[in-house]
C-alpha cells in the first residue's frame, strides 16, 4: 500500500505534514506494510502524481483513496485515514 505525498522544498506546513505522516505510521506499527512515496513539487512526476491521485495544493497526501491537501489542512483529517488504513491492513 502506497501513501502519495507531494511537498515544496522550504514549505514549513510541508514539513509538518511529513512528520505527521511519518510518525503515524511508526505508531500504527504498519512501515513494513506501507511505503510513503515524496514527491517534489519541482518535478515533473510530482504533476503526474497531483494529476493521478486527485491532489491540487501543496502539501498534499493520497491515503487509500483520501485527499488531504492545503496550508490549512486539517491534522485530525489525517490522523482518522492513517487509522482507517492501518485497522484495513489489520484486517486483510
Amino acid at each position: 500500500m502506497d501513501i502519495h505525498f507531494i511537498f515544496a522544498r522550504k514549505c514549513d506546513k510541508c514539513m509538518s505534514m511529513r512528520q505527521l505522516l511519518n510518525a503515524l505510521i511508526t505508531y500504527h506499527n504498519i512501515g513494513v506494510q506501507v511505503n510513503c512515496i515524496e514527491y517534489d513539487s519541482d518535478k515533473e512526476e510530482a504533476i503526474d502524481a497531483a494529476i493521478k491521485y486527485g491532489i491540487m495544493d501543496i502539501p498534499g497526501c493520497w491515503i487509500d483513496g483520501v485527499v488531504i491537501e492545503g496550508d490549512d489542512f486539517e491534522k485530525d483529517d489525517i490522523v482518522s485515514a492513517m487509522k482507517k488504513l492501518a485497522d484495513k491492513l489489520k484486517t486483510a
